[in-house]
C-alpha cells in the first residue's frame, strides 16, 4: 500500500517538472517582451535546458550506485525548487538562461530514477501501467503549466514556476521522512518460479515479494571495470536503436509542445488564448489517455514489455506515430491539426513506455 502512494507521489514529480514547459509555451509572447528576446534568444531556454540534461544523465550514471538513492532524489528535488523560485527575482535573460540550465541538470536524476523505480518496486502485474501512467503525466505537468499561467495571468508568468518550485520542495521534505528501504538498492524481486515454493505464493496473485540482494565477492580478474561495462551497455544493438527511437520520439515531442501555441498562433492565425489553451490541453490529455487504451489492448494480445512479442508491438505503434507525426505539418485548420497531433500523441506514448520497459 505504501508503494502504491510513493508511486504516486513520484509521478506527480514528473508531472511538476513538466510545468516548466508548459509555462514557457503559454508565455511566450510575454516572455519575450518581459525580457526584450527574439525567437532565437527565447530558444535558447530549451537549448540549455537540453544541454543540462545530457550533463544530468551522465552526472545519474555517476551517482545511482556509488550514493544513497534516497538522498540524491531529496538532493536534487531541492535544488530544481529553489533554482525555479529564482525565476522570480530576476528578469535578466542569460541569467534566467543559465538557471534554466541547470534547472534541466537536477531534472535527470529524479526523472531517471523513476522508471528505475518502477521495475525495481512496482507490482509485477501493473509494471506496463505504471510505465504508461508516467508518460501520461509528462504532457499533464506541460498542461499545468498552461493552467497555472492562466490562472496567475500571463504578465505574472514567474508566480508559475515558484508554485512548480515549492511543490518539489514538499515533495522533498515527504521523501525525507519515506523509510530508506523504499529506495534501497539492494531490494530484489522473487522471481516468479520461487513464489509458490519459497513463500507459499500462488503465482497469478497481484503481490511482490523482495529479499535482500546477496553480496557477492568479486575476484578482481573477473570484475568489469566501469568503462568496460559502458563499453558493452552502448554497444548493445537493442540498446542502441531503442534509445535512438526514443531520443527522436522525445525530440519530436518536446518541440512540440515547446513552440505549439506559436505555431497555433503564427502558422494556424490562430489568436484566441483560451482557444489556444483549450485545443493544447484536449490534444496532451486525450493523447496519452488513448496511449493508455493503446498499450492495453496490445498488452491483452501481445502482453507487456517484458514479453516476448513486444518488439513487435513497439514496431506497431512506431510506424503509425510516424504516419502521423508526417501528416501534423500539412494541416492548416484547427480541428485537423489536432486531431493529427493528438494521433501521433497517443501512439508515441505507448512506444515511448514499452521502449522504456525495453531498454530496463
Amino acid at each position: 500500500g505504501y508503494r502504491i502512494v510513493l508511486f504516486f507521489v513520484l509521478i506527480s514529480v514528473e508531472m511538476a517538472m513538466n510545468n516548466s514547459a508548459g509555462i514557457l509555451s503559454s508565455s511566450s509572447k510575454e516572455i519575450k517582451a518581459d525580457l526584450n528576446m527574439n525567437d532565437k534568444q527565447f530558444g535558447m531556454f530549451g537549448t540549455s535546458n537540453g544541454l543540462g540534461r545530457v550533463i544530468g544523465c551522465f552526472l545519474f550514471t555517476i551517482l545511482v550506485n556509488n550514493f544513497n538513492r534516497k538522498w540524491t532524489f531529496v538532493f536534487f528535488t531541492t535544488i530544481k525548487s529553489v533554482l525555479l523560485v529564482l525565476f522570480k527575482f530576476t528578469n535578466v535573460g542569460w541569467i534566467l538562461i543559465t538557471c534554466r540550465g541547470f534547472i534541466g541538470l537536477t531534472h535527470m536524476p529524479p526523472s531517471i530514477y523513476i522508471p528505475v523505480w518502477i521495475d525495481q518496486f512496482g507490482l509485477k502485474m501493473y509494471k506496463t501501467m505504471f510505465m504508461t501512467l508516467l508518460q501520461v503525466v509528462i504532457p499533464l505537468g506541460k498542461v499545468e503549466g498552461y493552467a497555472l499561467t492562466n490562472f496567475y495571468g500571463p504578465n505574472n508568468w514567474q508566480m508559475g514556476f515558484v508554485t512548480e518550485g515549492l511543490y518539489l520542495f514538499a515533495v522533498a521534505v515527504f521523501i525525507t521522512v519515506t523509510p530508506m528501504k523504499f529506495f534501497s538498492a539492494k531490494l530484489v524481486a522473487v522471481k516468479d518460479d520461487e513464489l509458490e515454493t519459497k513463500f507459499q505464493i500462488k503465482k497469478n496473485e497481484s503481490v511482490s515479494i523482495f529479499e535482500v540482494r546477496k553480496s557477492l565477492t568479486k575476484s578482481s580478474k573477473n570484475e568489469q571495470s566501469t568503462f568496460a561495462q559502458a563499453k558493452a551497455i552502448i554497444t548493445n544493438p537493442v540498446f542502441f536503436f531503442s534509445n535512438l527511437a526514443r531520443a527522436i520520439l522525445q525530440g519530436v515531442n518536446t518541440a512540440l509542445h515547446y513552440w505549439i501555441s506559436d505555431y497555433m498562433r503564427t502558422a494556424l492565425n490562430i489568436e484566441d488564448k483560451s482557444l489556444i489553451l483549450f485545443a493544447y490541453t484536449i490534444v496532451s490529455i486525450a493523447g496519452p489517455i488513448g496511449g493508455i487504451l493503446a498499450s492495453g489492448f496490445s498488452n491483452f494480445f501481445l502482453g507487456g514489455y517484458e514479453h516476448k512479442h513486444a518488439p513487435l508491438a513497439l514496431l506497431m505503434f512506431h510506424i503509425i506515430t510516424c504516419v502521423c507525426g508526417l501528416c501534423i505539418p500539412f494541416m492548416g485548420g484547427l480541428y485537423s491539426f489536432c486531431g493529427a497531433t493528438m494521433m501521433f500523441l497517443v501512439f508515441s506514448s505507448s512506444a515511448v513506455q514499452m521502449i522504456h520497459g525495453i531498454i530496463l
